[in-house]
């Protein structure tokens, strides 16, 4: 299910060293493809062969200490307002950074927290999903070690994965949940046909003032569970992978929307974030892989 054959050596390699020994992974909360990312960490957990114990946000510093600490790929480390979820990477880290044997964040967007990521020792590690990322974090540091990956959605197979979740729900399960979800949304007239287009735009704090799209679905949005459990974060990157594949051209400033899209081989019309997340990861993940994807501002 997993293509990690280019652009994760470095990350296979720890993940593989930690063999033998249980780690405890807390998933990074956020939406839809915040699911995505947590899906492919647990397949990758388990083709390695890695053992590991979920953890919650809130875990006591006792849990962690003298333990390796593993926490999900996202863009959780931005110091923007308005949601509880973009201070989930800061505040776990600097709870729990000096009480780990081994602190790992997976591949991360990262910006801000000059003062935080001076204090980081050499028991941490930051993969970072781009390049914009990587040397902030390396300008900021002298003692963690940083190392420029990839962001973790870009290693699944849809396909794969679109089958592995069906199986996992009856088809009337899949049915009914995947109703209930949409029908809230107001785009559950759109399902069950084949539709050109998909306009898939958010309307949260990242968003770029003034786009105004007619028939606009927030798919990230739609989709989110609290839920990142390896079951639900399978179950629910299934669902979008299934509802993105009805369509033919996408357009987004969702990152995972544009992600799944572009792995799907759809037409791509992707559009920039507030602060360039999604333009760093096109520049540095996308741009000679997706030839059907191009970048809007």
């Amino acid at each position: 299910m997993l293509n990690v054959e280019c652009g994760y050596g470095e990350l296979i390699s720890l993940l593989r060293s930690l063999v033998g020994q249980t780690v405890l992974y807390r998933p990074n909360q956020g939406n839809a493809g915040d699911s995505a990312i947590n899906c492919v960490a647990y397949d990758l957990f388990a083709l390695l062969g890695c053992s590991y114990e979920l953890i919650a946000g809130d875990v006591n510093v006792e849990r962690t200490r003298g333990r390796v600490v593993v926490y999900g790929g996202g863009g959780s480390f931005i110091p923007l307002y308005g949601g509880e979820q973009y201070y989930g990477a800061s505040h776990f880290v600097r709870k729990h950074h000096q009480s780990c044997q081994h602190l790992i964040v997976l591949p991360h967007t990262i910006r801000g927290y000059v003062d935080l990521l001076g204090c980081l020792g050499n028991n941490v590690t930051i993969f970072c999903r781009e390049r914009e990322s990587y040397l902030h974090v390396r300008s900021c540091t002298r003692r963690a070690r940083v190392i420029l990956s990839h962001d973790l959605a870009l290693a699944l197979d849809p396909h794969v994965l679109k089958r592995r979740a069906e199986r996992r729900l009856s088809t009337l399960d899949f049915i009914v949940e995947q109703k209930y979800v949409l029908s809230n949304m107001r785009c559950l007239p759109i399902m069950g046909r084949r539709r050109r287009k998909l306009d898939s735009f958010r309307g949260d704090v990242e968003a770029v003032p003034g786009r105004v799209w007619c028939d606009n679905v927030d798919v990230s949005q739609v989709f989110a569970v609290d839920d990142m459990s390896p079951r639900r974060a399978l179950e629910t990157t299934g669902r979008i992978v299934s509802f993105l594949d009805e369509f033919d051209i996408v357009r987004t400033d969702r990152l995972h929307v544009g992600i799944l899209s572009a792995l799907l081989g759809k037409e791509v019309h992707l559009y920039d974030n507030l602060y360039g997340k999604n333009r760093a990861v096109y520049e540095h993940s996308m741009r000679e892989r997706f030839p059907r994807v191009s970048m809007f501002a």
